[in-house]
Parts: C-alpha cells; sequence; structure tokens
C-alpha cells in the first residue's frame, strides 16, 4: 500500500477486486487505483471536481475502464 502525507482522503470505492481511494491534494483530487490488492496507476485529475474524481474511482470498480 502506498502511503501519503500531506493527502486528505476523501472516499474509498471497492468492487470486483478492485480498489479506488479518491484523496484531495495540495494540487487537487487524485484517485489511486488498485487490482488485486496490487497498486496499478495514479489518476491526476488536479482541474476537476470531487464529483468527478468519485466518478473515476466508481467507473474503475465497476470494471467500465
Amino acid at each position: 500500500m502506498r502511503t501519503r502525507s500531506n493527502y486528505e482522503l476523501y472516499h474509498i470505492f471497492k468492487q470486483n477486486g478492485r480498489t479506488a481511494k479518491v484523496y484531495n491534494t495540495e494540487s487537487g483530487f487524485e484517485v489511486d487505483l488498485y487490482e488485486d490488492n496490487n497498486f496499478i496507476e495514479t489518476r491526476q485529475l488536479h482541474e476537476h471536481s470531487e464529483s468527478y474524481a468519485e466518478d473515476c474511482a466508481e467507473n474503475w470498480v465497476t470494471l467500465i475502464f
């Protein structure tokens, strides 16, 4: 698991063996994507809203992408 300092964890989505963690950072929102507890990537959504970041997280865990 990755650790983040100065980041605030807002939401965790879990489904289908996938997890998405939505963080509020100094630069904006970021979403960490995991599959079977393995880190895949971070989506930097700095120019977008919290609901956009949540949609990204939900799309990940529901296998849309």
